[in-house]
């Protein structure tokens, strides 16, 4: 038999053998040929409903984003009508362009990703309603960063919430469009689907039906996988959103309710969900929160409740709510504001607290901004200026109100403070007004910086003393008056006295005058001489007080001088058993002074230690000299001065509460012409005293070009030694 004739034969009988298995086989083949087919319709019907699915998510996240940043633009501009900071108001403003900038891109995306002329056209009817409301919103800002406030409401009530109620009409529309088109295309791969049905019908006929419906449970299945995959993300987005959210349905019960709610609320989701809102959290019962959410589903327009307050477990809470209508229920989004409110109830406190001050600080207080330009004054400030209201000073400047040659020293003040950052505190300051008035002010001006630190202007407050200058002005006519009558009246005492003096010395001079006459002449000279010294001190201490005492300096050897002195009391010293040490540092710089004044503020001070010193006291005086000054100082043991009497020590005709106890007499003018002489000789002096210990008076000089020894001092004042003297 040939291979040709054995083949179809074996076909036959493998045919009828296997035909059941044969048929399987071919059906299973037809099967899974034409499941082949199917399944790529069903890919790519799956694939164009996960496109739509994205496409749909996408466009529903865009609108969402689109509602809120206009929510954020609409509310910032809301805070700015709300607060009179002017910084505020720039912030808010500056939140308010963000927020715009954000809804510009949004508007770009939505028209770039847009597939229907209609998406398009609605998009581009938002673009020119956004527009126009922007250019609304605009002028607000501008009017509220001019201060006019009410101007601002008047136009955003007027024009800017019919333009924003446009805008949200815009989106709703957009969102209904994204809605009709979805359920559209649905439609379509719906039908698509229907078609490959039919085909599989007509080809296949019974024999395929179970493979068609294996394939359409295999799509059902890709389906359900693919939504619940993206119920899966919009849960995880809902959860992971720090706002709390529910969802409402048709009948008013619990839909959806996300971690933030469950945190926020203290309510657990299995315990709420399928309950009414009134059930679920009967607190919001007495708020406006129920009424809002019938109206928002009502009128299909979403709605913003601020601040909500009710009663909570522990304490008052303020919420904020955002509802947005959906299919016959509602999405709402609830934030605590509690801490916010907390944190504008105290700024308004600190506004009003700063308002209170401002108006009734008698004292004139001003902002000014880097021009030089009034941006706030207080009622004070505003009289001072002239003006009978603080608005009217807004936005002028120290030209508008003084004369030119002020209002420039007064911009050049506030540049230095501006760029040093430097207050500038307790400056005098005369001001000439145009009307030729004149005005003292004790003014302290510091630098203005804002929330960043960076400088913007200045502020200040003036203390008008005009008064107390006057006064001062008349205080000096009256001194120098006095300080002319008082040398006058010694000019016209000096020569009588002296007179006097010669009679009483020639009168003394008599022989056989007896004893007693003679003792009253010789009290009668020392009395005159008193007279004299007292008219000499007070001549000395008015001509320095007016200036008109020459002083002529030139270099002093003080150790010299303070030896000549104590020669010249060496009687006193010795009779009153004092011991007296002068220290004298190495190469003591002469000093520069008037030598005959000097000479005299030397006697004075030593004068003074020995009369006050107690019989066998000590003496000691020292002299230094550092960083170019020379300093001299007396120190002794004697009754000390209270210190009652300490601060007006320097004072003309003051004496000291206990020197009566050692001697009564003295005019308290020798500690005030010694002051006086130092003064005007460049130094200074000062005393430290412990009542009945001692006393140390002590004064500094400018040092001179040439230096002195301790030996230049001479052998008198040393004593053998280099640098001590002891007198007893």
């Amino acid at each position: 038999m040939s291979e040709k004739s054995w083949l179809p034969g074996t076909l036959k009988r493998l045919y009828r053998q296997h035909t059941a298995v044969l048929s399987f086989v071919l059906i299973g083949v037809v099967v899974v040929t034409v499941g082949a087919f199917v399944i790529r319709d069903l890919r790519r019907a799956s694939q164009e409903t996960w496109e739509m699915h994205l496409e749909l998510l996408g466009g529903l996240d865009r609108i969402a984003e689109l509602e809120y940043q206009t929510q954020e633009a609409r509310r910032s501009m809301l805070y700015s009508l709300t607060t009179h900071d002017a910084n505020l108001q720039v912030q808010y403003a500056d939140e308010s362009q963000s927020a715009d900038k954000r809804v510009a891109e949004l508007l770009e995306e939505h028209l770039r990703l847009a597939k229907s002329s209609d998406a398009v056209e609605m998009g581009r009817v938002f673009e020119r309603d956004w527009e126009a409301y922007l250019k609304i919103r605009d002028s607000v800002v501008g009017s509220i960063l001019e201060g006019n406030v009410q101007e601002a409401v008047q136009r955003d009530l007027g024009e800017g919430v019919p333009a924003f109620n446009r805008i949200r009409d815009d989106l709703q529309q957009i969102h209904e469009l994204y809605k009709r088109q979805s359920e559209g295309r649905m439609a379509l791969v719906r039908a698509a689907f229907n078609q490959s049905l039919v085909k599989l019908g007509v080809v296949l006929a019974l024999t395929i039906l179970f493979a068609a419906l294996a394939a359409r449970q295999v799509q059902r299945g890709q389906m359900l996988g693919s939504v619940q995959r993206s119920e899966t993300r919009l849960r995880e987005v809902i959860e992971s959103i720090n706002e709390g959210m529910f969802v409402l349905d048709r009948n008013g019960r619990l839909e959806m309710w996300n971690g933030a709610a469950e945190r926020s609320s203290g309510q657990p989701r299995n315990g709420v969900v399928g309950l009414p809102l009134s059930e679920a959290l009967p607190q919001l019962a007495q708020t406006e929160v129920p009424g809002a959410i019938e109206e928002s589903v009502r009128e299909g327009r979403a709605l913003v409740l601020d601040e909500v307050s009710f009663s909570g477990e522990q304490a008052q809470r303020s919420l904020e709510f955002r509802i947005f209508p959906m299919d016959g229920g509602a999405t709402v989004f609830f934030n605590d504001v509690t801490e916010r409110k907390k944190a504008k109830e105290a700024l308004l406190y600190e506004k009003h607290l700063l308002r209170t001050l401002m108006d009734n600080v008698p004292d004139p207080i001003h902002f000014k901004d880097s021009a030089g330009r009034f941006t706030r004054v207080n009622s004070a400030q505003a009289r001072f200026l002239g003006a009978d209201q603080p608005i009217k000073a807004i936005g002028k400047t120290n030209f508008d109100f003084f004369s030119s040659e002020d209002a420039q020293q007064a911009v050049a003040e506030e540049e230095q403070i501006m760029g040093s950052g430097q207050a500038l505190e307790g400056k005098e300051e005369k001001l000439t007004w145009p009307d030729g008035r004149e005005t003292w002010v004790s003014a302290a001006k510091m630098p203005l910086r804002d929330l960043q630190g960076k400088i913007i202007g200045t502020f200040g407050i003036l203390h008008d003393i005009t008064k107390s200058k006057q006064a001062e002005e008349e205080l000096r006519t009256a001194l120098q008056m006095k300080s002319d009558f008082v040398s006058f009246a010694t000019h016209q005492l000096r020569t009588p006295l002296a007179g006097i003096k010669w009679l009483l010395e020639l009168a003394q001079q008599e022989e056989g005058i007896p004893e007693e006459p003679t003792s009253l002449i010789q009290d009668a000279r020392e009395s005159a001489q008193r007279l004299i010294d007292m008219v000499n001190n007070l001549l000395d201490v008015s001509r320095l007080e007016s200036g008109k005492l020459k002083i002529v300096p030139r270099e002093t050897n003080l150790a010299k001088l303070t030896q000549t002195v104590l020669k010249d009391v060496s009687l006193l010293i010795q009779k009153s058993g004092h011991r007296v040490s002068v220290d004298v540092s190495e190469a003591m710089p002469p000093v520069m002074a008037d030598t005959e004044l000097l000479s005299q503020v030397v006697m004075n001070l030593v004068s003074n230690a020995v009369k006050y010193t107690p019989p066998g006291g000590k003496i000691a005086i020292r002299m230094s000299q550092k960083d170019g000054w020379v300093e001299w100082s007396v120190e002794d043991s004697g009754i000390g001065i209270p210190k009652a009497s300490q601060a007006r020590l320097f004072e003309k005709f003051f004496r000291a509460e206990n020197v009566h106890k050692v001697e009564t007499e003295g005019t308290g003018l020798g500690l005030c012409l010694v002051r006086l002489i130092l003064e005007r000789s460049g130094g200074r002096i000062w005393c430290e005293s412990k009542e009945n210990e001692g006393s140390t008076f002590c004064f500094t000089l400018p040092s001179g070009a040439v230096t002195v020894t301790a030996r230049d001092a001479g052998p008198a004042l040393t004593g053998g030694q280099p640098h001590k003297l002891e007198l007893a």
